[in-house]
C-alpha cells in the first residue's frame, strides 16, 4: 500500500538552470563567460556562487545539481569549482527551461530518485536577492507545501515598481491554502501574466494580488510528471523514456529523445496550463539582473545616482551605469555632461546607449553576428 505524502520522509534537491548566455549583458557576457559567471552583485562574487550560497542550510551540497550544455558546464566547473563532476547534468543541447527541467528530472529518476518523496527546487542561476535568511525561509515554506501536497509551488516577489520586463503571478484567493512551520502563508494562483504594458503594470502594482514571477519552481517529482502529462506537452512522456534509457546507460537514445523536444519555456509549456499552482509571497528585494540598467538597483550609487564599477573619470554625469571591466584597467574611461546612459568598457569592446534602451542590447549582438564578428 502506498504511503500518504504526509507520512513520507522527503529528499530536497536543487536544480540550477545555468544554460543561458545573457546576451543583454554584452559586451561583458560572452559564450564562454555568460552572465551567471559575472561578478555583477555587490558581493563581488559571480551570480552563480551567490545562488549556491543561498542554499546553505536548506539543500546539502550533494543534492545540488546544475544543468547546462557541455562547454558551459566545463567553463563553470573550471571557473568556480563549486560542484562535484557528477552534479553537472549535461544537456545534449539547449531546449529552453522546459527542456532543461525535463532533462534534470530524467537524470534524477535514472539515479534512483523516488518521485513520491523527492522535492525538486528549480532555480535560475543568475538572480540577485537582498536577504539570504528571508530567501531561505520562503524556499523552506515552498518545499514544505510541495512535499505535503500535490501542488506546484512558486515564489512571488512583492512588486516595488511598475515593471514591464517581468512576468506576474495573480492570486486566485486571499485565503491561504497552507501555512509553513515558520508561519508563512501559501496562496492559490489564478494565472500567470505575461510581461505587461506600462498601464497594466501600474494596475498590478496597486492591486495587492499580483507578484513578480521569480522563476523559482518547487514540486515533488510525481507532481511534476502528472502536471506535464495533464498539460499535454511532449516533455511529460519524454521524461520516463529518457530516465529508462539513462538507467540502462543508453545515452545516445536518451539524447535523441531529448533532441525531439520543442524549445519552449516552462512557463508556456506547463505553468500556464497547470491545474494546481500555489505561491509563497516574498518581501525580500529581488532582481533577475536581466540587463545593464539593473545594476543601479543592486550596486551602490554615488551622490549623482550613478552605479559605477571600475575607476572612470566622471564630470557632470548623473543617473547612469558606468562599468569598466578589470580587463580594461589600462584604458582611461571618461564621460562628461551626460545622464541616463549606459557605458560599458571591456578589453575588446565599448558600448554606449541610453539607459532606456538597455533591453535592446541583443540587437547589437544580432548585428555583430550578421557581420560575422566572433
Amino acid at each position: 500500500m502506498a504511503q500518504n505524502a504526509s507520512e513520507l520522509e522527503f529528499r530536497t534537491v536543487a536544480v540550477i538552470m545555468a544554460g543561458g548566455i545573457g546576451e543583454r549583458f554584452w559586451p561583458l557576457s560572452r559564450e564562454n563567460r555568460p552572465k551567471q559567471l559575472l561578478p555583477l552583485s555587490a558581493s563581488g562574487k559571480p551570480l552563480l556562487l551567490d545562488t549556491l550560497d543561498r542554499l546553505d542550510g536548506l539543500v546539502d551540497a550533494e543534492n545540488r545539481f546544475l544543468v547546462a550544455a557541455a562547454p558551459l558546464c566545463a567553463e563553470i566547473s573550471r571557473s568556480t569549482g563549486s560542484l562535484k563532476p557528477e552534479n553537472y547534468l549535461v544537456e545534449p543541447a539547449r531546449r529552453n527551461t522546459a527542456g532543461c527541467l525535463a532533462w534534470a528530472a530524467a537524470c534524477l529518476l535514472a539515479r534512483g530518485a523516488d518521485p513520491d518523496s523527492t522535492v525538486m527546487v528549480a532555480l535560475p542561476a543568475d538572480a540577485w536577492v537582498s536577504d539570504q535568511q528571508a530567501y531561505r525561509k520562503v524556499l523552506r515554506a515552498a518545499c514544505e507545501a510541495a512535499a505535503r501536497h500535490p501542488a506546484i509551488v512558486v515564489v512571488g516577489v512583492t512588486p516595488t515598481r511598475a515593471e514591464t520586463g517581468y512576468g506576474y503571478i495573480e492570486l486566485a484567493d486571499n485565503t491561504p491554502v497552507f501555512q509553513s512551520a515558520d508561519g508563512l502563508p501559501v496562496y492559490p494562483v489564478a494565472r500567470f501574466r505575461e510581461k505587461p504594458n506600462r498601464q497594466t503594470a501600474e494596475e498590478y502594482l496597486t492591486s495587492g494580488k499580483h507578484y513578480w514571477n521569480a522563476g523559482i519552481f518547487v514540486w515533488r517529482l510525481d507532481t511534476f510528471l502528472r502536471e506535464l502529462e495533464q498539460a499535454g506537452t511532449p516533455h511529460g512522456a519524454a521524461i520516463p523514456r529518457m530516465a529508462d534509457a539513462l538507467r540502462r546507460e543508453r545515452h545516445a537514445e536518451a539524447e535523441c529523445i531529448f533532441l525531439d523536444l520543442p524549445s519552449i519555456s516552462i512557463d508556456f509549456a506547463l505553468m500556464e496550463r497547470a491545474r494546481n499552482i500555489w505561491v509563497v509571497p516574498a518581501d525580500f528585494h529581488w532582481d533577475d539582473v536581466g540587463e545593464w540598467s539593473a545594476l543601479e538597483r543592486i550596486l551602490p550609487r554615488d551622490s549623482a545616482g550613478n552605479a559605477v564599477s571600475g575607476n572612470p573619470a566622471l564630470i557632470d554625469v548623473s543617473d547612469s551605469v558606468i562599468y569598466q571591466d578589470p580587463t580594461a584597467s589600462g584604458i582611461t574611461v571618461a564621460a562628461l555632461g551626460v545622464r541616463d546612459l549606459v557605458l560599458v568598457v571591456t578589453a575588446d569592446a565599448v558600448m554606449v546607449l541610453p539607459k532606456s534602451r538597455a533591453q535592446d542590447v541583443r540587437k547589437i549582438v544580432e548585428f555583430l553576428r550578421g557581420r560575422n564578428n566572433e
